[in-house]
């Protein structure tokens, strides 16, 4: 029974987060995963990794973490990488990891 109950909770936090996030239920369903560029460079995908978990949003995948407050905390969470992921916060995170890669 409480598998059963968590397995409906866990079910719908994309939509919650969706509802949280202003997005409908059918683009909650098609929402697709954080990178999904097959085109990225090996550092565009470690600079998408970086700001993935700088947002939030990866200390959100565990499964500790679905309480009450989850929905928000990674709506709140995947807005912010969203922000990052497409403005210059990227192309930064880029840069920043390029020079550490040189050294």
């Amino acid at each position: 029974m409480l598998l059963a109950a968590h397995a409906r909770l866990v079910g719908a936090i994309p939509l919650i987060a969706a509802s949280l996030m202003g997005t409908s239920i059918a683009q909650a369903e098609d929402m697709p995963p954080p990178t999904r560029e097959a085109s990225l460079t090996p550092m565009e995908r470690k600079a998408d990794l970086a700001l993935w978990r700088k947002s939030g949003a990866a200390d959100l995948q565990s499964a500790a973490s679905y309480d009450l407050g989850f929905a928000a905390r990674y709506a709140d969470a995947y807005q912010k990488y969203l922000l990052w992921r497409n403005g210059p916060e990227f192309a930064a995170e880029v840069v920043k990891l390029q020079g550490s890669a040189g050294r």
